[in-house]
């Protein structure tokens, strides 16, 4: 079963979006180039997500859970103002900031296309 990644707070902002395209290119020999896209879903998009000034207890909270999927696992998140979507994460990044009494944790979402 597919958890749902719910954080204790929600990310702080400005969150980066980006879209990669998965292409098919033909280079012909005269210079002319032929692209596709390759597949249904072949935008895929990644958000450039940061926890930052947390509590340690919520840094643990978020690094337990995407540390558990251990980056290839997908997971059920719903990013701010867009409809809840399939994802699968880099390793967590976590700083410590004040003499290690709050933290902020890194990481990037990237979407899974599913059938």
């Amino acid at each position: 079963m597919t958890e749902t990644f719910s954080p204790p707070k929600a990310p702080s902002f400005p969150a980066k979006k980006s879209p990669s395209y998965r292409l098919k290119q033909v280079d012909f020999g005269d210079g002319h180039v032929q692209v596709a896209k390759d597949g249904v879903n072949h935008i895929t998009h990644s958000y450039d997500l940061t926890w930052a000034s947390i509590s340690n207890a919520d840094a643990d909270n978020i690094e337990t859970f995407l540390n558990a999927r251990g980056g290839f696992e997908a997971f059920y998140y719903t990013v701010s103002g867009d409809s809840e979507r399939l994802f699968r994460n880099s390793p967590p990044i976590r700083a410590w900031e004040d003499s290690g009494v709050v933290c902020t944790i890194t990481c990037t979402f990237t979407e899974v296309h599913t059938p």
